[in-house]
Formats: C-alpha cells, structure tokens, sequence
C-alpha cells in the first residue's frame, strides 16, 4: 500500500509538471511542493520500517546462534551440521558471501568428508565452499573407502562409539576412556585444533584408558576423535587452559 501511494504521488507530481503553464504555475508548484512532502514523507517512514525489520532480522540470528550452540554435537554428523550452521548463521544468513581463512577451514573440514558417515552437512558445506572455491572437487570414493555404508540420517549409535575424556578442561594431559567398544577393536585417536589441523595421533585397543600428553599444545579448544570398529567415528570437544 505505501509503495502504491507513493507511486501515485509520484505520477500526479509528473503530470501537473507536464501540463503546467505561465497563468497557472504559482499554484502548480504549490501543489508540487506539497506532494514532495508527502514523498519525503513515505520515504522517512519506509526507512523507519527497513530499520525495524533489519533490527528483528538481527535479533532473530542471534536467537539462531544461541539454539545452535545449544545443539548436542557428541556425534561426527552432529557436529558437522552445528559447524556449517555456525559458519553460515555468521556469513551467508548475514547476507555476506565471503569466508575467512578460518571460515574456510571450518567448511572444508566438513566438506572433505564421506558423506555416508558425515551425514548432510557434508553436502551443505560443500556448497558453500564452492563460493570460495568454485573448482573444489572430492574423491567420494576414496573417501568412504573404509566407511561402513548408512543409507539413513545417522542415528547417534550407528557412528558415536562413546567415550569420556578427564580432566576437562586440562593443562598437561587428558585420559580418554572408550567405552562400549569390542575388547579387541583396533582404535585410533586424533586431535584437532580449529583449522582442523591434526595436532595428535594415538593407536590403542578396546576400551583401554588412553593418557594423551597435550603439554605441548596451546591454550585453546580441539576437537579429540575416536576412530574405532567399523571406522565408526565419535568426537568430543577439549579446552586447554594455561
């Protein structure tokens, strides 16, 4: 309705310029004058409506950012899809369609995964790493060479061989203690810092209490993850304090 009224103003504002003469022009510009007002007008209280409906715009991304850090992420699928909304809540849902170096490394951790163990996110974030780089390519089938098929979403218990991890947060080392997993299970153990760099690597089997010395890490958050039969994946997440 605005837009209308103000293109109605606009046209008769046009036509009264058009047919305008000498004899008549004091009181066309009046005329004149009072429909720019009236524009001016609507322009004022169409900003003022801009300004409310990006206020609430902003309002509801951050009401978005807090649920999504609420989510759980104790499993692989789990943390991809709270990672790519994390980098597309701060980018792409903001109306900005550049990632930076972190960005980057964030969407391409999750991009670079089988998709039959990473769940959706991986196609997700592969979509938004084209916008960095268009040429991207995955070799799927290298990939999921040693991933157990899932023609389903994942459910917790299909990819998430549980685990605890003590002291969290810690300084010098951390135990990690599998649980649920066959004694004779081949289990693999890996940290990552946030560019999703692996920092560590570690074998063990079963459900072996596995003491991992991060002394040599800095203070900060990682990602530790188990590998364990069947390539089932778990992750956790680890802060190292000072």
């Amino acid at each position: 309705q605005l837009v209308y009224r103000l293109k109605i103003a606009v046209d008769n504002s046009s036509g009264l310029l058009k047919t305008a003469s000498t004899g008549d022009s004091l009181v066309l510009l009046a005329q004149r004058d009072t429909l720019l007002g009236q524009i001016a007008g609507y322009h004022t209280y169409a900003d003022g409506l801009v300004h409310t409906l990006e206020s609430n715009a902003n309002n509801g991304a951050a009401w978005l950012e807090t649920e999504n850090d609420a989510l759980p992420d104790t499993a692989l699928y789990q943390y991809n899809e709270k990672a790519y909304h994390q980098v597309f809540l701060a980018t792409i849902g903001a109306g900005v369609y550049t990632f930076d170096s972190l960005q980057q490394a964030q969407l391409f951790a999750v991009a670079n995964q089988c998709p039959l163990v990473g769940g959706d996110a991986v196609y997700w974030a592969r979509a938004a790493y084209a916008l960095a780089v268009p040429n991207a390519t995955y070799n799927d089938s290298l990939l999921c060479a040693q991933a157990q098929p899932i023609a389903r979403t994942p459910r917790h218990e299909d990819i998430n061989p549980s685990f605890d991890l003590y002291p969290n947060p810690a300084q010098d080392f951390v135990a990690l203690q599998p649980r649920n997993l066959d004694e004779a299970a081949e289990v693999t153990i890996m940290v990552y810092d946030m560019l999703a760099r692996e920092r560590i690597r570690l074998y063990s089997k079963g459900n072996q209490t596995v003491l991992i010395d991060i002394g040599n890490l800095n203070v900060g958050t990682y990602w530790v993850v188990l590998q364990g039969e069947h390539h089932r994946t778990g992750i956790r997440k680890l802060i190292i304090t000072q």
